[in-house]
């Protein structure tokens, strides 16, 4: 409350953005603290925008579908009303983030995460895990499932499918971008 209220008075309209990188795992699914799996207690953070106007531009809002931390360098060139780079990553937030709050939610759109090997991405409700070491995947659904323990992998095949070829698009595309030549 006084860091605001001191940016409030020196920058008033400055921006905030608070974000985590990481979440922190106590067992849930048998690790410890951080950077060992892609369950949501350890992939799911916090991402607030919130501006220090007198009279905000930024609409109090709470988005239900899962963005990305990508999301927040285009969102900031949105909001400064700048194109991004064509190359850059993420999804700009700012048209909903400055809108009416009857306008709704952003289309959902896939978000990803990996650690080495281990990729993970969410779409909807849906969230699909998998080990590329053992080519294992785990499926689950986030809306009646926020736990992660009922692996839905045989009984929603065509979800699983759906899924996977987002995460297959997402590495080659990756793989792509790391592949092409740099410009100076």
């Amino acid at each position: 409350r006084r860091l605001y209220a001191e940016v409030q008075r020196r920058r008033p309209g400055a921006l905030f953005v608070i974000a985590a990188d990481h979440g922190e795992e106590f067992g849930e699914h048998g690790g410890r603290y951080h950077g060992t799996s892609l369950y949501d207690e350890q992939a799911r953070v916090p991402l607030l925008f919130f501006d220090a106007a007198e009279r905000p531009l930024l609409r109090p809002r709470r988005l239900q579908r899962p963005v990305g931390l990508v999301d927040v360098a285009p969102t900031l060139l949105g909001l400064l009303d700048m194109e991004p780079p064509v190359r850059m990553r993420g999804h700009d937030l700012s048209p909903w983030l400055l809108s009416e709050p009857a306008v709704g939610e952003p289309p959902p759109v896939p978000v990803y995460s990996e650690i080495g090997r281990r990729k993970m991405v969410v779409l909807g409700p849906r969230k699909l895990l998998c080990d590329f070491t053992t080519d294992a995947c785990q499926l689950f659904d986030l809306e009646r499932d926020p736990a992660e323990r009922r692996n839905l992998i045989d009984a929603e095949p065509e979800a699983a499918a759906r899924l996977r070829g987002h995460l297959d698009r997402f590495i080659a595309e990756a793989q792509q971008a790391a592949a092409a030549p740099k410009k100076e």
